[in-house]
């Protein structure tokens, strides 16, 4: 069977998530470099990801209370994670209450997701 390059590339580039997950447990899904609204956050912190060398908003408590666009975690400290992977996410916050959907954040490998999320 032959398959032309006009087919075969966008093909590739549709099904690459599908193939790359597994390969890389609990990374975060590609994406942009995202800032949330500095705002709506009480404190403006930032840190350099290792990960994907994006500048991330540090934990910060939302100032209405909710939780802020672009959120991956809620620590336990009431603060809301931007973090881009699971590893060291609200790490002197308490630790992570919850993970938040919205697909910011891969399921772990197995089935290993955050049912409440």
């Amino acid at each position: 069977m032959r398959v032309s390059l006009g087919i075969a590339l966008p093909l590739a580039a549709l099904t690459a998530p599908a193939w790359i997950s597994p390969f890389a447990p609990n990374a975060a899904l590609a994406r942009a470099c995202f800032q949330p609204d500095e705002g709506k956050l009480e404190s403006h912190q930032h840190y350099r990801s290792r990960r994907d060398d994006c500048e991330v908003h540090g934990p910060a408590k939302s100032l209405d209370g909710g939780k802020p666009d672009g959120a991956s975690a809620r620590c336990r400290d009431g603060t809301w994670s931007f973090s881009h992977s699971r590893s060291g996410t609200c790490s002197g916050h308490k630790g992570v209450e919850r993970w938040e959907s919205g697909g910011l954040m891969e399921p772990l490998p197995g089935g290993g997701a955050n049912p409440r999320a």
